[in-house]
């Protein structure tokens, strides 16, 4: 920046750093700031300001002036054509006109703001339109003035402007025109209004309203924004953000950059989707400069196409600035209602891998897609949330949403009642991180994330309902609901979590009709045989719960498995308990081979099983009564009882421990109730799980009896 501007007898100086941060964005910011000195010149007004004295202090910034009037009976001054450049931007003013403060006026008439016209801030990258502008200011008098513009003042510009209040700014219009190599957008925000503005910050924002466009080589997009309300905003710290990079350890401290936001009636349309929300709440926004200003950061985000297109080395550091956005800011709380979308279904797109050479473009895909179906227009997907919620007050800084609603085409519906991802942001910075450091190391995307769980997070879902076509069969419907799902992952080592606790309540299924048909496979017969079977048992749909609980003892290497469960309504129930020993924590990172040799080189200290007949057995066995004709079911299940009572010695052996196995089974073939059969290592360490399989796969059952102690009962 231009030392005049910042320190008026101070030779210019500036490094190679500093110089490479003198980018376009952040010297619109001091265009901003040298807009409002200009304005600050006239703000005392008065006689005690001759013409000449108003033309020397703009000078002494670098402003010029066409024209410069004093009326000595009002007070008043106007200053015509007003133009200032440095440093790559130019502030432009139309006219600057202030009522008189230290006229022969009197007071009322003295009491009006600060008028400026066409106001034009421009660079290369970014432009700023303001018709008009009204400023009345609370503490500016012709003392502080001066010194605003004395050049013996060692006083940063910056500090001596920070000092000054303004109790009310209008601006009936605001425009910016952004423009980079790939596209040009345009907003226009109306009626905004700024109160209270003191040391940076200002108490109110509001604005009617905001319409915005952007065009590409090949798409546009069009949106507004209704009324639009923040408070407590710290423009400093905004202005900074968007123009400079952190400097020092305080610079990346979250600071408060406003308090209560709001905002209705968002919409964006584009040449092939819309989107659109009804209202946005919010309170407690907080942010901290980051590596680049963050309009460099975004634009260069913005211009990756696909990051596997990157060098190790770009990959890393694209990577990295994802993480830093996403680490640079943090809602107390955000809501977000009336969410809607419509966008194109992408997903039966072709997988052509030949490359990018002569592909066509959206639009040509989309024509392809709607002449391939004849006259049936493009498939869509369309949906709805009904609330949105996020930031650190919400599910432990993640989010939460209710009245989801997604139908991939027309008459299909997927749709979730309510729900809750938590630590969603962290997770997401820890993701980004692990692919940065992944590409530094030369690793590729895809083993950077093998070891990257939701781990210290929870997963709460309700009322899931899916009614869709089936993918395989046509004239099918796949039907299912879930009253709620629920997972929480925590204890991580090396970013895979060690606890998980899963829960799956009444996931229903409608069964399917079996189908004949001449060319099935042998998967299909069975399939088939599976359906016919269940539906002559009287089952129609399958209602499901299952649950996953387990925990790593990292201290003692002990895994607990607090439950392994599964059930059907109208069917039974399974649950498996028990605790390995000896378990190293490369299990949770390994291979699916690696992971099975280290359970074989565990140690079983105890499990037991548990199994339930909810009354699957009774109607099989009515079943099969039926097809022998000549039986009842409780005939069918006594043989049934008999033959493994016969059986089963020849495979487990005659000991006592056998013996009491197959009594209890015997017993729960013939009842229909429950069975408990709990096996404990006799030694303290517990005995090793290859061993075990050996014994029980080499025909030894007495070995697995004498190193167990078996207790079986049946109810």
């Amino acid at each position: 920046m231009n030392s005049r501007l910042t320190q008026p007898d101070a030779q210019p100086h500036a490094d190679a750093r500093t110089k490479s941060r003198r980018r376009p964005a952040r010297r619109i910011a001091a265009g901003g700031a040298l807009a409002f000195v200009i304005t600050g010149a006239v703000l005392a007004g008065g006689a005690q300001w001759t013409a000449h004295e108003v033309r020397a202090a703009l000078a002494g910034v670098g402003v010029d002036v066409a024209g410069v009037s004093v009326d000595p009976v009002s007070g008043s001054v106007t200053l015509d054509r007003v133009a200032a450049s440095q440093d790559g931007v130019r502030v432009s003013i139309g006219s600057i006109a202030t009522p008189g403060h230290f006229g022969l006026s009197s007071a009322a008439e003295a009491a009006g703001p600060v008028t400026l016209t066409d106001i034009e801030i421009s660079s290369k990258q970014l432009t700023v339109r303001i018709p008009r502008l009204e400023v009345a200011g609370d503490n500016v008098d012709e003392a502080r003035l001066r010194a605003i513009f004395d050049r013996k003042d060692a006083t940063p510009l910056a500090k001596r402007l920070s000092d000054i209040s303004v109790s009310r700014a209008t601006l009936p219009e605001l425009v910016l025109v952004q423009k980079s190599d790939a596209a040009e957008t345009t907003s226009t925000w109306k009626q905004i209004t700024i109160t209270d503005l003191k040391n940076g910050v200002a108490g109110a924002i509001t604005s009617s309203g905001a319409t915005f466009a952007t065009r590409t080589s090949e798409t546009s997009s069009t949106g507004s924004i209704g009324q639009t309300a923040m408070e407590k905003v710290n423009l400093a710290l905004v202005a900074r953000l968007y123009t400079e990079a952190a400097a020092n350890d305080a610079d990346r401290q979250l600071q408060p950059a406003y308090g209560a936001f709001s905002a209705s009636d968002i919409m964006v349309k584009s040449d092939d989707a819309s989107f659109a929300i009804k209202s946005v709440t919010g309170k407690d926004f907080r942010a901290r400069l980051l590596r680049q200003p963050l309009l460099e950061l975004a634009a260069g985000i913005e211009a990756v196409k696909n990051p596997d297109d990157l060098d190790p080395k770009a990959r890393a550091a694209y990577y990295g600035n994802v993480a830093d956005i996403l680490e640079a800011f943090s809602f107390g709380e955000a809501t977000v209602t009336g969410m809607t979308f419509d966008v194109p279904d992408e997903s039966d797109a072709g997988d052509d891998d030949s490359g990018d050479a002569g592909k066509p473009d959206a639009k040509d895909q989309g024509a392809k897609a709607r002449d391939a179906r004849g006259d049936k227009p493009a498939p869509r997907i369309r949906g709805e949330i009904a609330s949105l919620s996020f930031g650190a007050a919400v599910a432990q800084g993640g989010l939460s949403f209710s009245g989801l609603k997604v139908a991939p085409v027309e008459g299909d519906l997927v749709a979730i009642g309510e729900g809750s991802v938590s630590n969603l942001a962290a997770k997401l910075a820890d993701m980004f991180r692990k692919l940065a450091d992944g590409a530094a190391a030369g690793k590729d995307d895809e083993s950077s994330l093998a070891s990257l769980t939701p781990a210290a997070g929870a997963l709460t879902l309700k009322n899931i309902d899916v009614n869709v076509a089936s993918p395989e069969t046509p004239g099918e419907r796949v039907k299912f609901t879930v009253q709620g799902f629920s997972g929480s992952y925590s204890d991580p080592v090396n970013g895979a979590p060690t606890a998980v606790k899963t829960s799956l309540d009444r996931l229903v299924i409608d069964l399917p009709q079996p189908r004949k048909d001449d060319g099935e496979d042998d998967s299909d017969s069975s399939v088939n045989a599976t359906l016919t079977k269940l539906r002559a048992m009287g089952y129609d749909r399958l209602d499901l719960s299952g649950t996953i609980d387990g925990k790593w003892d990292a201290a003692t290497k002990d895994l607990r498995i607090g439950a392994l469960s599964f059930g059907a309504a109208d069917m039974g129930s399974v649950r498996l308990t028990g605790l390995l020993g000896n378990v190293s924590q490369e299990l949770f990172t390994a291979s699916d081979d690696r992971r099975q040799q280290l359970l074989l080189a565990s140690r079983l200290k105890n499990l037991s099983l548990d199994v339930t007949d909810g009354g699957f057995a009774k109607r099989f066995a009515t079943l099969q009564a039926k097809e022998q004709g000549d039986s009842d079911a409780t005939q069918v299940r006594a043989g049934w009882a008999a033959l493994a009572q016969m059986l089963l010695p020849s495979m487990i052996g005659s000991s006592d421990g056998a013996k009491a196995l197959t009594s209890a089974l015997g017993k729960f073939i013939r009842d229909s109730g429950s069975l408990s059969l709990s096996a404990t290592s006799r030694k303290p360490e517990g005995d090793p799980v290859s061993q075990l399989v050996m014994d029980a796969a080499s025909g030894n059952p007495d070995a697995l009896f004498e190193a167990l102690d078996f207790n079986t009962t049946a109810k």
